[in-house]
């Protein structure tokens, strides 16, 4: 059956078997922070932030038949990773005039693993997964640790109808952690991702709004570190150099408003070591929004409106993410 399109109609002859591999892995997080802007003159701000978290991650591994997985070396895969770190931000702000402001920021901040587990925006690091040498990770697991630095500047101009923001940017992050085949994990050296965001956005007329933004990102592997040097220098996986979005609205009546825009990801890696990638694409969307009554609007949306066949992430072997093909979603709120 073709991905891109399945039939279907096709008769499927296998077998169900209930399958019960898999990891469980539950966290509980305790953090304590506290933050304040102080107003050194009328025209200078001074932010200031410090926060302490603290995870526990537990995790236990099950085989097919519900048994409790056991490593190469014959270790059970269970076992629990704690992680406590200190963080803080330091920002100052300067307001030359009262429409416009410049401002320069540094931040820390730290990610164990399996953190973002809940919100569904990575893989499993600990679980069953195993190092080269077939131990069983979990409390080998670094934390990631990033450090942010940014220089940026905010105008409203032509009567606070317009909006432009500039932004100068360097992340660099400690530990970084990557998958290095189907089942193992590990902490590499150095990583940096450093480059410029611009935006725009106002309203042209009273009826007419638009909002352009793009960014570019130099994102590299500056130190292997235990997985040797051979890739230092080449481009992080799926981050792109350049990407950029255009989105306008309309408001014909009163109670009508349509709009729509253009998205454009550049070509991105899905390794390391720079062997595959996925080629850059543009998606198209559109909506319209209907006020049915005062309490009660409408609205449409249509992404990916020429149904363009695309790939959203890529991967080390010759796996890639199919994105979605065009898609409405209509949706009603109710005002009180």
């Amino acid at each position: 059956t073709s991905p891109d399109n399945p039939n279907p109609d096709d008769a499927w002859v296998g077998t169900v078997a209930r399958n019960y591999a898999g990891t469980k892995t539950s966290s509980k997080t305790r953090a304590l922070y506290v933050f304040d802007t102080l107003e050194l003159t009328p025209q200078w701000l001074l932010n200031m932030g410090l926060r302490y978290d603290h995870f526990d991650t537990d995790y236990r591994g099950y085989n097919a038949n519900g048994s409790t997985a056991v490593s190469a070396k014959g270790v059970p895969a269970k076992g629990q990773d704690t992680s406590e770190f200190i963080t803080g931000q330091l920002g100052l702000v300067w307001k030359p005039v009262d429409n416009g402001s410049i401002y320069v920021s540094y931040a820390t901040s730290a990610t164990p693993p399996g953190a973002m587990l809940g919100e569904g925006t990575e893989g499993n690091p600990l679980g069953n997964t195993t190092d080269r040498s077939g131990n069983l990770l979990g409390s080998d697991m670094e934390p990631e640790e990033t450090t942010n630095y940014e220089l940026g500047t905010k105008w409203d101009l032509l009567d606070q109808r317009l909006s432009l923001a500039a932004a100068l940017f360097r992340t660099e992050k400690e530990n970084a952690r990557v998958q290095v085949n189907t089942n193992t994990y590990e902490n590499v050296g150095e990583t940096r991702v450093q480059g410029i965001e611009l935006s725009a956005s106002g309203k042209l007329t009273d009826k007419w709004q638009v909002f352009a933004g793009y960014t570019y990102m130099q994102a590299r592997q500056i130190d292997g570190g235990p997985l040797g040097k051979a890739n230092d220098g080449n481009q992080l996986p799926n981050t792109p150099n350049n990407s950029a979005s255009l989105w306008t609205t309309y408001q014909l009546t009163p109670r009508l408003t349509v709009g729509g825009g253009a998205f454009y990801v550049d070509d991105v890696y899905g390794s390391v070591a720079n062997t595959t990638m996925v080629d850059s694409y543009v998606r198209y969307d559109a909506m319209a929004a209907y006020k049915l009554t005062k309490n009660i609007d409408l609205q449409l949306n249509v992404q990916n409106l020429t149904n363009e066949v695309y790939y959203d992430k890529a991967y080390s072997t010759h796996f890639a993410n199919q994105a979605a093909g065009r898609t409405a979603l209509l949706t009603t709120s109710v005002h009180f």
